[in-house]
């Protein structure tokens, strides 16, 4: 079980990892004029991170014997996926949207939104994996 204040902060970065990822799927509007809200709102990547913040953030906040595990792996999958399908410089088929090299197409807040979730990701898995605990020494008196 997490203390008070390491359980608010996780929360926070569980809050966090999913609103940059709702800041990165809504700035498609910023520069594509064939974007539609319905297309935009069910890509299934960005629906999988969202809904696993989600599912964690209410799992840690009732404060259920899974849920660091549950935030551990949200944030896992976040860091991997937004490395995975924009940090690779060339088209996999996977990837599709490649943000450098060759084909790179990304600008200052795409690349923004993508590091910030990849960072925010990384720090939510740490937070869940820290337990927190240190070890005391008993002290014996004689």
């Amino acid at each position: 079980m997490l203390s008070g204040d390491r359980r608010r902060v996780l929360l926070f970065a569980l809050l966090a990892l999913a609103v940059v990822q709702v800041a990165h799927l809504l700035d498609v509007f910023r520069y594509s004029e064939d974007a539609k809200l319905s297309s935009v709102l069910f890509d299934r990547q960005a629906l999988l991170g969202i809904g696993a913040a989600a599912v964690a953030f209410i799992a840690v906040l009732r404060e259920e014997r899974f849920g660091r595990l549950l935030a551990a792996v949200a944030g896992g999958i976040v860091a991997a996926g937004f490395t995975l399908y924009h940090g690779i410089p060339f088209d996999l088929g996977v990837n599709n949207n490649p943000y450098w090299g060759p084909h790179g197409h990304a600008d200052l807040i795409r690349w923004f939104t993508v590091l910030t979730a990849i960072g925010v990701g990384v720090w939510t898995v740490w937070l869940a994996l820290d337990t927190g605990k240190r070890v005391r020494v008993a002290r014996v008196s004689s």
